[in-house]
C-alpha cells in the first residue's frame, strides 16, 4: 500500500469501519492483538482488512516512535503460530511512511476459510481469548466483546462462505478447480470430492470443427508435424447441468496441451488473451497445478519473427481487455485475413503493442498464473 493510498483509506475510514482498526500503538499485552487480529479476520467485509498502528481512534497520524512493542513478519508469525489458530489468517506486515510519520500495516487477506478462532485458550498477564469454539468478529467498527462470542447468525454465514454455499455453481467450481489435491481423478470423468456433484468430463473425440493451428501455435514445432495439433473438449457440470464447455487445443507433437485462448478481432488480424475472472482461465490454472507446468507460458513466435518466447496474455476481466483494446485506436472489426503469413505477422504486432501497453499498465500476475 503506498503513503496516498493509505492517506486515503484513513481519510474514508476517520471513524474506523468493519475492515479498518485504529491503534496509536502496538499492543502491550499480547492477547489483546490477537483479539483484534481474529476480530478483523472474521469480519464480514469483501476485501482486504487493515489494522493500523500509529493512528489515534480519531483517525489522526500520529506515528511511532521508539514503540518497544512493534513487531515484523518473523516476530508476529511466531506470536501467531504459538497461539494455536485453527487456520493462520493470510496475514503481512509492513510500514508506510505518511508525511513523515510511520504507520505500520498488518494486512489481512479476505479468504473463503472463515471462522478463525483458537482450539487452545491464549492467556497473557491475567487477559484471555477464549477457545472451546468461540469465535470473534468485528461488526463495524466494533469488535466481538473479548469475555463474548460472535452471534449465532454471525457464525453459521462464516460457515456458509467457508462451503462456498452463498455463491453460485459457476462461481464455487473457480475457487474448487484451485484445490487441486481434492479432486478424485478418472480417465474420462473426475469429481471434486468434498462435493462431488461438481464433475468434469472429458469428451475422447477429436473435434475436427475446432480449429487448433491458431497464429499462437505457430512457433512451436508440433505446427509443422503431421498429423498436427489437435482440438478437444471438456464439459464442467454441476448435478446434470453443463457449466461450461471448455474448448482444448494440443499442440507442439503433442507435447502440450491448454485452453484455447479468446480473441478479439484488431483491423485484419486478431489477438489471444484470457480472462483471470473466467471459469475458462480458472480450468487453465487447474490443469497448470495438476502437471506442476504452464504450458500457456514460453511459447514461440515462428522464427522469422526471431522465435522470441511469449506467454498467452491475461486480463483481469473484461473491463482491463477493452480498456487495451481501446487503447490501440481503429481496432474495428474487418474481415480477418486468411494468408498465414500475413496472420503470423499482425498477431507478432499485436503482441509486441500489448506488450508495451503492459509495460504502462501492470498487474501483479502472482495472482494470475498459478505457482507450480
Amino acid at each position: 500500500m503506498t503513503s496516498d493510498a493509505l492517506k486515503q483509506l484513513i481519510q474514508e475510514n476517520s471513524a474506523e469501519a468493519a475492515h479498518v482498526d485504529f491503534k496509536q500503538e502496538w499492543h502491550r499485552n499480547k492477547a489483546k492483538l490477537i483479539h483484534d487480529i481474529l476480530c478483523l479476520s472474521n469480519a464480514d467485509y469483501a476485501g482486504d482488512r487493515v489494522l493500523l498502528f500509529g493512528i489515534n481512534d480519531n483517525g489522526e497520524i500520529i506515528g511511532l516512535k521508539n514503540d518497544e512493542n512493534r513487531k515484523d513478519n518473523a516476530s508476529l508469525f511466531d506470536l501467531l503460530t504459538s497461539s494455536h489458530f485453527n487456520r493462520l489468517p493470510d496475514i503481512n506486515i509492513y510500514t508506510v511512511t505518511v508525511d513523515g510519520a510511520d504507520i505500520d500495516v498488518i494486512q489481512i487477506a479476505n479468504r473463503p476459510y472463515k471462522p478463525y478462532f483458537l482450539t487452545k485458550d491464549k492467556t497473557d498477564n491475567g487477559t484471555i481469548v477464549r477457545a472451546g469454539g468461540i469465535v470473534y468478529s468485528r461488526n463495524g467498527s466494533r469488535n466481538t466483546p473479548i469475555n463474548s462470542s460472535a452471534s449465532a447468525a454471525e457464525i453459521e454465514n462464516m460457515w456458509r462462505e467457508r462451503f462456498g454455499l452463498d455463491q453460485t455453481p459457476a462461481v464455487r467450481i473457480k475457487e474448487y478447480l484451485l484445490d487441486i489435491h481434492k479432486w478424485h481423478f478418472g480417465q474420462l470423468t473426475y469429481y471434486y470430492k468434498p462435493f462431488p456433484e461438481f464433475t468434469v468430463q472429458k469428451n475422447s473425440e477429436v473435434l475436427s470443427n475446432l480449429p487448433a493451428d491458431q497464429e499462437w501455435t505457430r512457433g512451436c514445432i508440433g505446427y509443422h508435424y503431421k498429423p498436427g495439433n489437435f482440438a478437444s473438449q471438456i464439459l464442467i457440470c454441476y448435478h446434470q447441468t453443463c457449466l461450461a464447455e471448455i474448448y482444448l487445443v494440443n499442440f507442439d507433437g503433442d507435447k502440450r496441451c491448454i485452453v484455447a485462448p479468446s480473441s478479439a478481432p484488431v483491423g485484419a488480424g486478431r489477438f489471444y488473451y484470457y480472462l483471470k475472472d473466467s471459469l475458462s482461465f480458472a480450468y487453465q490454472k487447474h490443469m497448470a497445478l495438476r502437471s506442476k507446468s504452464d504450458d500457456s507460458t514460453s511459447l514461440k513466435f515462428p522464427i522469422e519473427f526471431g522465435g522470441d518466447s511469449f506467454d498467452i496474455p491475461v486480463f483481469q476481466d473484461e473491463t482491463e481487455l477493452q480498456f487495451f483494446l481501446g487503447s490501440l485506436g481503429g481496432h474495428d472489426t474487418m474481415k480477418p485475413t486468411g494468408d498465414p503469413s500475413r496472420q503470423n505477422r499482425l498477431w507478432y504486432e499485436n503482441f509486441m503493442r500489448y506488450k508495451a501497453w503492459r509495460e504502462t499498465n501492470p498487474h501483479d500476475f502472482s495472482t494470475s498464473r498459478p505457482s507450480t
